[in-house]
């Protein structure tokens, strides 16, 4: 599911930037090889990717998204051959299995209709004992108040949307180990999680 305007206006600005950069990267402790290959699912304009590179001290990092228009932003917003910035589907992806040592996913698979499938895809391009790092709205988040004003504004999959126990108990089925969970509501405001998982 692509952005609406009002959704890409938020993501695409200089304070959004800075929220998806390095703030979103520090919450997470990784122990990645030297020449960890990623990839980075909804990318959005790339200062998110930027900064998983430079945090992680990644090798090379593959950066998708569904919207040409944000991949055009981004390949010119961010020049550095480290990072490959394509479109593409996280339920079909295009790269083979075990690909990847860690893929990211931030606010993204919240997005997706078929958000099992891409789990499923997800596990698929990941190398044995990778890691999915995940940060995701769930059903939770807009049962709150502010949650409830998002959802008048935002378009999301909100039938078939999961939420957080189920999130993780699909992870579990998929023979992912949980090695890092926590849920966040930060002043009362967003409801959140973010996970770890191994492959």
């Amino acid at each position: 599911m692509k952005l609406n305007k009002l959704e890409f206006a938020v993501v695409s600005n200089p304070f959004a930037d800075f929220l998806q950069g390095k703030t979103k990267a520090r919450q997470f402790r990784l122990s990645l090889p030297k020449d960890a290959v990623a990839l980075d699912i909804g990318c959005s304009n790339g200062s998110e990717s930027k900064a998983l590179l430079e945090y992680f001290s990644l090798k090379k990092l593959y950066a998708v998204d569904l919207d040409e228009k944000m991949i055009a932003i981004a390949r010119k917003k961010i020049k550095n051959p480290a990072i490959v910035f394509e479109k593409g589907d996280a339920t079909r992806l295009k790269y083979p299995a075990n690909s990847f040592d860690v893929v990211f996913s931030f606010g993204v698979i919240n997005h997706i209709t078929e958000w099992k499938k891409c789990i499923k895809e997800l596990g698929r391009v990941l190398k044995p004992g990778g890691y999915l790092v995940a940060e995701e709205l769930s059903r939770e988040t807009f049962r709150t108040p502010i949650g409830r004003i998002m959802k008048m504004l935002f378009d999301r999959p909100y039938d078939t949307m999961f939420g957080r126990d189920e999130f993780i108990g699909f992870l579990k089925q998929k023979r992912f180990r949980i090695i890092g969970y926590k849920k966040h509501y930060p002043m009362w405001t967003l409801k959140y999680f973010t996970v770890i998982a191994e492959n």
